[in-house]
C-alpha cells in the first residue's frame, strides 16, 4: 500500500511551474531516493508531500487520503521532515530543539512529561548530539545544528520522515553515522523519502529512485537502473564524458 502518493501534482509561485504534473508513490517501510538537478523541484516535492504547499493542481494522498482533509497535528503524527534550510532557532538549546519533536504529541497548554525528556534523550544519544544539550544554536556548528533537526525529527516518533539533503553539513564520520542511523529506523519500518546529491546514501538504501528534471518525472526504478550513469547525465544535462574528470 502507498502510504504517501502525489497524483498529477503541479505548482506554481509567481507563475512559473515548479512542479509539473508528478505522480509516484511511496509504499510503507520504503526508502524513496529523490535526485536531480538545483532547482529541479525536489525540496518543493517533499514540502508538497508534509502539507507545507498545496498543489496548484492535483492532489497529495497519505494513507489513501486527501492530504488537505487532515488536521496540521494528524499530519505531524504522521510525517517528520529535516530540511537542508531549517527555520531559524537561535534562542533555543539543542535539548529544546528536539523537545519541540514531541509537540504534537502534547495537549494544548501542556508541557512535556519524564517520557518526553526521556525520549529527547534517547534520540540525542542516537544522533551523538547529547553533549550539545545546553548548547545554543548560535554556539552550534552548522554540522551540530543539523544533527540536532535530525534527533528532532526522530523525537516526533512519525512514520514517515522526510530528508532533504541530510548530509549536507555533515563530515564523513557523522554522514556515516546517518547512514547506519537509517539502516536502523528501516528495520524498524520507518518509511523514507531523501532528496539527495550523496548518491552513496541512496544507492546503500533506496528501494526506489525519483529522477526529477524541470519538476517533471524523468525516471522512476531501482537504484541500478535510476542512477545509471546515462540516465543521470542527461538528468543533470551533462555530457558522459564530463561525468569524471580524469587527469
Amino acid at each position: 500500500m502507498n502510504v504517501v502518493a502525489l497524483r498529477n501534482v503541479s505548482f506554481a509561485y509567481n507563475g512559473a511551474r515548479i512542479v509539473d504534473d508528478l505522480s509516484f508513490g511511496v509504499e510503507a517501510g520504503a526508502f524513496v531516493g529523490l535526485v536531480g538537478p538545483n532547482g529541479a523541484g525536489k525540496t518543493t516535492i517533499l514540502r508538497l508531500m508534509q502539507g507545507l504547499l498545496r498543489p496548484s493542481s492535483g492532489n497529495v494522498e497519505l494513507e489513501e487520503r486527501d492530504l488537505a482533509s487532515f488536521h496540521r497535528n494528524e499530519i505531524a503524527l504522521r510525517i517528520a521532515g529535516v530540511w537542508q534550510r531549517p527555520p531559524l532557532a537561535f534562542g533555543f538549546t539543542a535539548k529544546e530543539l528536539v523537545l519541540l519533536g514531541r509537540t504534537p504529541h502534547l495537549g494544548l497548554m501542556k508541557w512535556e512529561t519524564p517520557h518526553d525528556h526521556e525520549i529527547a534523550e534517547e534520540v540525542m544519544r542516537q544522533t551523538e548530539t547529547l553533549h550539545l544539550a545546553e548548547r545554543t544554536a548560535m554556539q552550534m556548528s552548522a554540522g551540530e545544528l543539523q544533527r540536532v533537526f535530525i534527533a528532532s525529527a526522530l523525537a516526533q516518533r512519525s512514520r514517515i520522515l522526510l530528508l532533504d539533503e541530510p548530509t549536507s553539513f555533515l563530515d564523513l564520520r557523522q554522514a556515516a553515522r546517518l547512514s547506519k542511523i537509517i539502516g536502523d529506523l528501516m528495520r524498524c519500518g520507518m518509511t523514507i523519502v531523501c532528496a539527495s546529491h550523496d548518491l552513496a546514501l541512496i544507492r546503500r538504501h533506496a528501494s526506489k529512485v525519483i529522477v526529477i528534471r524541470s519538476g517533471r518525472l524523468h525516471y522512476e526504478g531501482s537504484p541500478d537502473d535510476a542512477l545509471e550513469r546515462a540516465r543521470l547525465a542527461e538528468a543533470f544535462g551533462m555530457q558522459q564524458e564530463d561525468w569524471y574528470h580524469e587527469e
